[in-house]
């Protein structure tokens, strides 16, 4: 009898693990082959939301999508304008100046200072509510332009002159992280124009460092401000513990946009639905198993734009980071070369993955990334980064399911449940 029943448990176990592997597969099969993109805003990325919201439900979790803004692009336009006396010099958008991406809606009618070289403390004064025009150092070479210290002492707005041998563009800038606008309006402008601003023809004749104008010379400056705004989300599921304490699983599951030249959608198999079907198996494994720990599962949308959906959490977290005890962070984990996983931690994880029984595994520290752990460990929580190293091909076409490896992402599965119930026991 004894021996049947050992069997049957052995079975049960065979069939759990193939059937959490099989789980796994159809995950990045969902993702990566039949969704591809999982750019913001997209297509994909609307399916994702609602596959991996039902795939939390169904784990009996409850289940929120919080959207948010991401600025995809931003640019600026405006005119410029030199008035002298009862004559004004009107310059071309595109072709004698630009107006930075970061410049805000503004207008602007002021004397200005011609400086060469550093801003330096004793000509605050001479720049307070002026235009400053940055001089290059010479034909060749740009001066040296800090737009903060231009700020803090008052300037209108700012209008950096390019040497010779670079023509000014009007750009459109990726949004990103850094998409704030600046306090003043900057421009660029081309060198060949310089010489209308400076009492004499010659641009390196400026007297010493700093010209300032005459008062019957002025510049007139207005900007627009633009923005191309899309909505990413973060999907979230919560496993319900016994105390006020959480740990955090995240993983990214968007994608860049397809590729500009082929049109063919990067499906991002290993970056990142591998790590998002692990963490959705480990939603699965840990749903019916009782926890002291609240246990939340973000699938963090925006990575690939500058981590924006851990930043955007972060900053609005339904509870204090000094009940979170871990945030875990699963990005790439789709190719274990000899079965390594690789882990860095942050600010006084509780226990080492080290510590935990890893069978096959071979747990190595060091491997660090520019992922959504970092918004937490930047604001004091312990965090664990797993990864199963660098990657060649992803954010290329080639980054495709069939690469993967699916019994290590099983046992990757298998080791994380175990560390998280660890965690989870360690910080009762």
């Amino acid at each position: 009898m004894r021996q049947i029943l050992t069997a049957i448990l052995f079975l049960s176990s065979i069939l759990f693990c193939r059937g959490q592997e099989d789980d796994i597969r159809r995950t990045v099969a969902f993702l990566a082959d039949s969704v591809g993109c999982r750019y913001p805003a997209s297509d994909g990325d609307i399916k994702v939301r609602d596959f991996l919201a039902r795939q939390f439900r169904e784990c009996g979790m409850k289940c929120e999508v919080q959207t948010f803004d991401i600025v995809e692009y931003m640019w600026g336009d405006g005119t410029l304008q030199l008035i002298e006396d009862t004559d004004t010099t009107d310059f071309i958008l595109g072709t004698d100046f630009a107006v930075s991406s970061h410049s805000p809606t503004d207008t602007i009618f002021s004397g200005y200072v011609a400086i060469r070289g550093t801003l330096t403390d004793s000509l605050y004064n001479m720049v307070r509510d002026k235009i400053i025009l940055y001089l290059p150092k010479d034909k060749m070479s740009a001066s040296p332009v800090s737009m903060s210290d231009s700020e803090q002492a008052g300037a209108r707005a700012i209008i950096i002159g390019y040497p010779q041998r670079l023509k000014i563009s009007q750009r459109v800038s990726k949004g990103n992280r850094n998409h704030q606008t600046r306090q003043i309006p900057v421009l660029q402008i081309n060198y060949d124009r310089l010489a209308e601003f400076l009492p004499e023809s010659d641009t390196d004749s400026c007297h010493g460092n700093i010209h300032i104008a005459p008062p019957s010379h002025r510049i007139r400056i207005a900007t627009r401000h633009y923005e191309k705004r899309i909505q990413a989300a973060n999907i979230i599921g919560t496993k319900q513990g016994n105390s006020g304490k959480y740990i955090i699983v995240g993983a990214h599951y968007d994608t860049l946009a397809p590729d500009p030249e082929s049109g063919e959608p990067r499906r991002g198999a290993n970056d990142n639905a591998s790590g998002t079907a692990v963490m959705t198996a480990l939603a699965k494994r840990l749903s019916d198993t009782p926890t002291e720990h609240n246990i939340i599962f973000i699938a963090f949308g925006g990575e690939e734009k500058g981590c924006l959906g851990s930043m955007d959490f972060v900053t609005r977290m339904p509870f204090q980071k000094k009940d979170i005890t871990e945030m875990i962070n699963l990005d790439m984990t789709g190719r274990a070369d000899s079965d390594t996983l690789y882990f860095r931690q942050s600010n006084n994880t509780s226990i080492s993955p080290t510590e935990i029984p890893s069978g096959t595994l071979v747990l190595t520290g060091g491997e660090g990334a520019l992922s959504d752990h970092l918004d937490f460990s930047a604001a004091g929580i312990a965090t664990s980064f797993f990864t199963t190293g660098e990657d060649p091909l992803i954010h290329t076409t080639e980054d495709t399911s069939d690469r993967l490896d699916y019994g290590s992402m099983d046992r990757i599965t298998d080791f994380l449940a175990d560390y998280i119930l660890a965690i989870d026991k360690a910080g009762s």
